[in-house]
């Protein structure tokens, strides 16, 4: 962890998982477009155990790579 990766590297690598991204670089419409990979995995309880753990060293960016469930409602 701690390498810094293009969303294409991060989209390939880690398929239905959550990761936290540190110091994102981002596009006028605030996609992301890189930065440090910091934490990955299946659970969105230990991704904010990880950010909490790191809060005071980096800004965030909490995606999801993968397919989302269209039943879901998502809460920003």
């Amino acid at each position: 962890m701690g390498e810094v990766m293009t969303m294409k590297e991060i989209e390939k690598r880690f398929d239905k998982e959550w990761v936290l991204i540190g110091n994102p670089v981002c596009a006028r419409d605030l996609s992301v477009k890189k930065g440090v990979l910091l934490w990955h995995g299946k659970d969105r309880d230990e991704l904010h155990d990880e950010a909490r753990k790191l809060r005071d060293q980096y800004n965030f960016a909490f995606l999801y790579i993968g397919e989302r469930d269209d039943d879901l409602v998502y809460l920003l």
